[in-house]
């Protein structure tokens, strides 16, 4: 019975997951964002462990943030 809920967890949150990196990718390329792949497939995977989401959607607004510096 736990192994079956701790499958029926795991599926969920890689659905989840795939989702969220998929929709992020798509919003990505749609803004023109360089390594648009790399960044919603880091989205993803960084979305099955808690907290990963927030911390990767705030590394990549760094990082396109100091890319992009000088133009606000």
């Amino acid at each position: 019975m736990l192994r079956q809920n701790f499958h029926n967890y795991f599926i969920g949150q890689a659905s989840l997951a795939a989702i969220m990196g998929i929709s992020m990718m798509v919003a990505f390329i749609v803004l023109r964002v360089p390594f648009a792949l790399l960044f919603g497939l880091g989205v993803g995977f960084l979305a099955l462990f808690p907290f990963g989401t927030g911390v990767s959607i705030t590394v990549i607004g760094l990082l396109i943030a100091l890319k992009n510096f000088w133009l606000g």
